[in-house]
């Protein structure tokens, strides 16, 4: 009897993954701008991919082979995000706006003409979740250092936990009052 020698198994060559879909064509004078403009209104990666009708993994493909699209990405969300962090320490120090408002007369055609325009002064206080997500965020603040103490705002300033003991917020506060007073008095 012959001793029988295993043949060597033929490794099976792999076939290529089908793409699916047609291929997406870059176009550089187009999609660098309307990327920048789409990060500028806040759209994220998954959100302009869905506007353009890309795969997030092209997104990827186009970034590292396209540097004006990786340059318009990167400017344009850094822009949109100083705009944000703007908005939010605003919101910490809370502001006056005025409110329009176009009083009209409506006719008996259907039309309307403006009688006249009303503005009214608002003011927006500072906002306390504003503030702790801003000093979390910027200033490095934790809670658990706090002691469990919380913000609070008094006659509009804030005051911070551990610049004042809670018992002395009142006094504080009513310090600050004075000083506004007294500040309003001159003006």
């Amino acid at each position: 009897m012959e001793a029988k020698t295993a043949k060597p198994k033929k490794k099976k060559k792999k076939a290529k993954a089908k793409r699916r879909g047609p291929q997406s064509k870059y176009d550089p004078e187009m999609h660098p701008h309307l990327v920048k403009h789409m990060c500028l209104n806040g759209m994220t990666n998954e959100a302009i991919c869905k506007a353009l009708k890309i795969s997030v993994d092209t997104l990827w493909k186009w970034r590292k082979k396209y540097p004006e699209l990786t340059e318009a990405l990167k400017t344009s969300k850094k822009v949109a995000i100083s705009k944000v962090e703007q908005s939010l320490f605003k919101r910490t120090q809370g502001y006056d706006y005025e409110e329009v408002e176009i009083i009209a007369e409506n006719k008996a055609d259907g039309t309307s003409r403006p009688l006249k325009i009303k503005k009214t002064k608002k003011h927006v206080p500072p906002d306390t979740g504003a503030c702790a997500f801003w000093l979390k965020a910027q200033g490095g603040w934790r809670e658990s250092e706090q002691q469990g103490n919380v913000f609070n705002i008094m006659n509009g300033v804030l005051i911070v936990p551990g610049t004042q003991a809670p018992e002395d917020w009142d006094t504080a506060s009513q310090q600050v009052h004075e000083k506004q007073l007294e500040l309003l008095s001159q003006g």
